[in-house]
């Protein structure tokens, strides 16, 4: 089960399912400005998370997208 804070990330991720983004862009797009200026890496330790749970994949340059389904 995914927190609201992890499905924010995943909901933000989906707008581009191909693309690859940065910590910091999902850090600062992924939630409201209250969020971002409160704590400007909030989404890097979601990010690990949902990586281990293969939800979110990275590229060599440590950006993440989306993970696609496997097959």
């Amino acid at each position: 089960m995914n927190s609201a804070e992890e499905q924010a990330v995943l909901n933000y991720l989906a707008t581009a399912p191909n693309v690859f983004f940065s910590a910091r862009e999902i850090c600062r797009r992924a939630s409201d400005k209250q969020t971002w200026e409160k704590n400007p890496r909030w989404a890097l330790p979601l990010l690990a998370r949902l990586v281990s749970r293969q939800l979110v994949e990275t590229d060599p340059a440590g950006h993440y997208r989306i993970a696609r389904p496997a097959g």
